[in-house]
């Protein structure tokens, strides 16, 4: 009778802890501010629930554009659409501020090495080191721009560096 009631109690919990799983819309813990959550929702993608289960996470999964502040501040933050398991989409919030949108799109989707971002300022540099987002393996430009913000993603020694150039976006990968 005793382990009956045990079972039932631990069916019970299990039951309650069920009916969202991790990273899904339903859920409301959160990882990023409540105005960048809401925003992300809006665009049917939510914020990775388990980011900081990882041991040694040094930034977060968003970060605001460093000359702006108050809700209308531009930022960028990891989002996971509902739809997609093992894929994040880093999501670019418009607003006051420079956080390297520039004329790309508002979304780089179908990423998998999700870090912790901080912005940085990488003046002049060789796009030919870069590589196409929307073409994997296809090499940048082989020229020099100048970009003043662009988006870095970092966890456990591996990373990635996003710039914006001609409405089109580069990322390096380094480990």
């Amino acid at each position: 009778m005793r382990s009956a009631l045990l079972l039932a109690i631990v069916l019970a919990l299990a039951s309650s802890h069920a009916v969202a799983g991790p990273d899904s819309i339903a859920e409301i813990p959160l990882v990023v501010p409540s105005d960048l959550h809401e925003f992300a929702v809006a665009h049917s993608c939510v914020p990775p629930a388990s980011f900081y289960a990882r041991p040694g996470v040094r930034n977060p999964p968003y970060v605001y554009a460093e000359d702006a502040s108050g809700s209308d501040a531009a930022a960028v933050l990891w989002c996971r659409p509902a739809a997609a398991m093992e894929r994040y989409t880093l999501l670019f919030r418009p607003g006051t501020g420079d956080v390297g949108l520039g004329a790309c799109p508002a979304a780089i989707p179908d990423q998998t090495h999700i870090g912790g971002l901080s912005l940085f300022r990488p003046g002049r540099v060789n796009l030919g080191l870069f590589g196409y987002v929307d073409s994997p393996g296809r090499p940048g430009p082989e020229r020099t721009a100048e970009i003043e913000v662009g988006v870095r993603s970092f966890y456990d020694g591996v990373g990635a560096e996003y710039v914006c150039d001609a409405g089109r976006w580069l990322v390096r990968r380094f480990h």
